[in-house]
């Protein structure tokens, strides 16, 4: 999201509304804008089932475009595991208007494609993926790699079913070698769970890291593991790579799309299997290395996510003018 402010900031007049103080002061928030600023276009996050088609319906009675960048929880429906907005038949009756009111939908992942159009059928539906920092997320040489198998993911009893975090911490076992480190802040106790079946391999970095310490991590690891049940997309993974670690997946969802066939792919809930891949990791060489980062590079990196991004929503403002 801080991504996509820097892109439009720089090409559009930008107005940001963050939804974090409560849905009435969001909607006196969204109807002042509407109302007095008059924009062209309207732009969300995510079709937040809690007030996506009440602020498409203003906006358009107004006569503002609307587009939703969109593709992870809010797109899928999961219930044996508690996942995905859509599971709640209310939201996903509301889902279907809201995107078919909608002028514009961007997924990131053509993944999340098929989701949003098992549920919907949106106006203009265009997959723009996400754009890595390359020029950040950067190997370096004067870091060595350690044995270290690496996974960040908040800690929540949905995530360890959907990150697959009991996975990667019964991985550890099967893999005494190496250091098994998890990161991510727990905001229900569920990371007490992982703690009673972790060996002592395993490393729980329970709060918040700098970006600069997230590439430290990055650039460490021999290896990345996100042995997901469902990633709309998967940032953390592609990231990695491009910091040179080995990405170990499942083929679930968009984890295909971001690794493109390099690293290892695993079996859903295959513990064995994710240490047998963490234990190759180390025999990578660095010229293997690179060449995940080159593979990022050439389909993630920032400019084009903003030639792709500004090349839409200029589009449709031209229309609405």
């Amino acid at each position: 999201m801080q991504v996509d402010v820097g892109i439009l900031a720089r090409r559009f007049q930008l107005d940001v509304l963050v939804h974090n103080r409560g849905k009435a002061r969001l909607a006196s928030g969204v109807l002042r804008r509407l109302l007095f600023g008059r924009p062209d276009l309207v732009v969300m996050w995510f079709v937040v089932p809690s007030y996506a088609l009440f602020v498409t319906v203003l906006a358009k009675l107004v006569g503002a475009r609307v587009a939703f960048i969109t593709g992870g929880y809010d797109v899928v429906k999961m219930p044996s595991i508690g996942f995905g907005a859509l599971r709640i038949p209310l939201f996903r009756r509301m889902f279907r208007p809201t995107l078919a009111l909608a002028d514009l939908t961007i997924p990131f992942s053509t993944s999340a494609a098929k989701q949003i159009r098992k549920h919907a059928r949106p106006r203009i539906c265009e997959v723009v993926y996400p754009g890595v920092d390359t020029d950040f997320f950067t190997p370096n040489s004067t870091i060595g790699r350690e044995a270290l198998a690496l996974t960040i993911s908040p800690v929540t009893d949905s995530a360890i079913l959907q990150k697959g975090l009991r996975t990667f911490v019964e991985a550890a076992g099967h893999a005494p070698q190496m250091r098994f480190v998890l990161v991510g802040l727990s905001s229900d106790g569920s990371i007490e769970k992982l703690r009673t079946m972790a060996s002592g391999n395993v490393e729980f970095i329970e709060r918040f890291v700098s970006v600069e310490e997230l590439r430290d991590l990055y650039r460490r690891a021999s290896c990345y593991v996100q042995a997901s049940l469902h990633e709309g997309f998967g940032v953390a993974v592609a990231e990695a790579m491009a910091c040179g670690a080995v990405p170990v997946v499942t083929r679930r969802f968009s984890l295909p799309e971001v690794t493109g066939g390099l690293g290892e792919y695993v079996p859903l809930a295959d513990p064995r299997a994710v240490a047998d891949a963490a234990l190759r990791s180390r025999h990578v060489t660095e010229d293997e290395r690179e060449g995940l980062r080159e593979y990022i590079c050439a389909r993630f990196m920032i400019e084009r996510r903003e030639q792709e991004l500004v090349r839409l929503l200029r589009r449709l403002a031209m229309s609405q003018r």
